[in-house]
């Protein structure tokens, strides 16, 4: 389960998008909150390191949702645009206060932040007007070295 989670194989077999969705419907099972998985395009292929991250972020958001917002719905979008992959993460918890944005503990942020900057990408995660949380990755397709 431990390996399976960090680089489960279907990422190898079918990509990041099937990827997502496969975790998605694991945690709906588990937990009761209701994942819609949208990607545009549905066979979407990155090589190795994006794929990680991007599942690694994904993983460490719904982890946080499930934690810690109260959710029980959350949509996942995760598409090719204008030479990047965006990925956007939307519950409808009660919201991420600016104190749990900047704690020091807050582990799990610095590190989709830090994955994401890795890349040279954006991140930004947010409380979406009281009405949930939002999270955005956008990574260029193509890196500055």
């Amino acid at each position: 389960d431990i390996s399976s989670s960090l680089r489960p194989g279907i990422l190898d077999k079918l990509g990041i998008a099937a990827a997502i969705q496969w975790l998605a419907r694991d945690m709906e099972t588990r937990t009761g909150i209701k994942f819609n998985v949208i990607c545009s395009p549905e066979d979407i292929v990155l090589d190795d390191d994006y794929t990680t991250a991007l599942f690694r972020i994904f993983q460490e958001a719904a982890t946080n949702i499930i934690r810690h917002s109260g959710a029980d719905e959350v949509i996942i979008n995760l598409k090719v645009a204008e030479n990047a992959v965006l990925l956007i993460v939307l519950d409808n918890g009660r919201g991420i206060s600016d104190e749990d944005l900047y704690r020091a503990d807050s582990f799990g942020i610095k590190g989709m932040r830090e994955r994401v900057l890795s890349f040279q990408g954006t991140f930004s995660i947010m409380n979406n007007d009281n009405e949930g949380t939002v999270i955005k990755v956008s990574l260029p397709l193509k890196r500055v070295k």
